[in-house]
């Protein structure tokens, strides 16, 4: 099946990367500056210990930095946008936990928001996210398919099974 035009659309996914790599980089510079929020986060799930919060809370914010700049450059765009994939897809789960919890935590996703809790529509907003690491993900593959089709379409003179092709030199018995 082939993808929709949209999703072929060479704009339409330099938007969608750019969107993803600017949300990226803001949520991994939030972290690094100040790590507080995203640490309280992770202890009050229980996911880490206090002492191990701040070293996982500036990981997470130095693989956010180095997607989003991946994303932003267009290096090696599927992998980028499946790993962002995933990682939206676990940072959803997580919140998807803390709200089905009742915890009261704060988020801790973006500088500048330290106030805002986890509630549904954070889980929203990640499920967005989501969807568009997905399309871009989706689209980048279904665009490789395509090249990778079109490319192995033609004559097959380079696929050649005479032994002389594939030894250079004179023929093999000869001096």
């Amino acid at each position: 099946m082939a993808p929709p035009s949209l999703l072929r659309s060479d704009s339409f996914r330099l938007v969608l990367r750019i969107l993803l790599g600017l949300v990226f980089l803001w949520a991994g510079l939030g972290k690094i500056y100040d790590s507080q929020g995203a640490s309280t986060f992770l202890e009050a799930l229980g996911l880490v210990t206090r002492e191990h919060s701040d070293t996982v809370t500036l990981g997470i914010a130095s693989i956010e930095v180095t997607l989003g700049a991946a994303l932003m450059g267009g290096w090696d765009l599927w992998l980028s946008s499946a790993i962002a994939f995933v990682l939206l897809a676990l940072f959803t789960l997580v919140s998807v936990y803390a709200v089905a919890s009742g915890a009261i935590v704060p988020c801790g996703c973006f500088a500048g928001a330290p106030e805002s809790e986890i509630d549904v529509m954070t889980v929203a907003r990640n499920l967005g996210l989501v969807v568009v690491a997905g399309s871009l993900a989706y689209s980048v593959s279904a665009s490789t398919r395509s090249d990778i089709r079109v490319h192995a379409v033609g004559p097959a003179e380079h696929l050649s099974l005479n032994e002389n092709d594939r030894h250079p030199g004179p023929p093999r018995g000869t001096t």
